[in-house]
């Protein structure tokens, strides 16, 4: 759902990534990277 949201604000993927200070069993290791364009 989150996605959807992101998308209906104009934001558009980058990246998936892991975050190496994160334990890597942690459901807050893989991160996913979304941009959106400065609107000034």
């Amino acid at each position: 759902m989150a996605v959807k949201v992101m998308k209906k604000l104009g934001m558009k993927f980058v990246k998936e990534f892991d975050n190496e200070k994160v334990p890597a069993d942690s459901p807050l290791y893989r991160h996913i990277l979304y941009r959106i364009k400065n609107l000034h």
